[in-house]
């Protein structure tokens, strides 16, 4: 802040915390009830924005409404009780307790993760990918997918459990999975013959798990395929990824280009449209700390 005159992250920061509700949650659109991820994202964003924070009763309330979410296993879900619906957030939730020392939280937290596997399926030569290997799923006893993967070995890299043998071989799924132009679609690479289409917001998060972990130069097609695609994106959420990992290689011109274009957005974004998890992601890509690598 320069003199009495608010920055634009004053502004967006009083926006986000505007956004909670007397839960002590983060809703996903203003006025909602609180949601355990827009919790998760908007406590991370508070936490970067004002690490030294002045209202810490009102912080305290955001970790007792996540509280409420925690499972006796560790993990957390999207509904109270015991729901395994929207575990994958235990990721994320390792991601934020790491961040703010909440030690006994990340420790349970990566103890369920460590624990917490996809279906291994047999080989077939149809689908063009190693489906026994072993990653993360949306849901119990399902299939491992690009997205819950990349957050989980995230997570475990925060905690020091890079050279862990799921975090190995979760990074092979990952590579097994990038399609030959260098992205990542969800899940798989081919569908009925056809190979499928790279997406951002994935690509980015692939990049985000497996940079400082594998060569740069293993890398370069991914963030060549973040840095082409991202002047047509025109989410917080697609911009926030993509800024988060073009930043990682010094894409200088593309990062400020696509800073400003996120801002103005964040800025202008009417309540009714506004996805409040995002508006945190968006947040959390504009600080000079990267807080998904170590």
């Amino acid at each position: 802040m320069q003199g009495n005159k608010p920055s634009p992250f004053d502004s967006l920061h009083a926006r986000l915390l505007g956004t909670r509700g007397s839960d002590g949650g983060f809703p996903y659109c203003p006025g909602g009830p609180g949601a355990t991820e827009s919790t998760i994202w908007g406590t991370l964003a508070w936490h970067l924005l004002d690490p030294e924070s002045t209202r810490p009763p009102e912080r305290q309330n955001a970790w007792k409404f996540l509280a409420s979410r925690l499972r006796p296993d560790g993990s957390i879900s999207i509904n109270t009780g015991d729901s395994s619906q929207g575990v994958w957030l235990t990721a994320p939730l390792a991601i934020l307790a790491f961040h703010a020392g909440k030690k006994a939280i990340l420790e349970r937290a990566i103890d369920f993760l460590l624990k917490f596997k996809s279906r291994a399926l047999p080989l077939n030569e149809i689908v063009k990918q190693n489906n026994t290997l072993v990653g993360w799923p949306w849901a119990p006893d399902t299939f491992g997918w690009v997205e819950p993967t990349a957050w989980a070995l995230i997570a475990l890299r925060l905690a020091g459990k890079a050279e862990d043998p799921r975090s190995a071989e979760g990074r092979k799924l990952l590579l097994d999975r990038r399609l030959p132009q260098g992205g990542w679609n969800y899940g798989n690479k081919v569908v009925f013959s056809s190979e499928l289409l790279p997406f951002i917001d994935t690509t980015a998060l692939g990049i985000l798990a497996l940079f400082g972990e594998i060569p740069d130069a293993k890398l370069v097609t991914s963030v060549d395929h973040v840095e082409k695609t991202l002047p047509e994106i025109d989410s917080p959420y697609g911009l926030a990824m993509g800024l988060l990992a073009l930043k990682l290689f010094g894409r200088t011109a593309a990062v400020a280009k696509s800073s400003e274009k996120l801002q103005n957005l964040l800025l202008s974004c009417p309540d009714d449209v506004l996805n409040v998890a995002h508006f945190a992601l968006g947040l959390i890509s504009l600080q000079k700390v990267n807080p998904f690598v170590p």
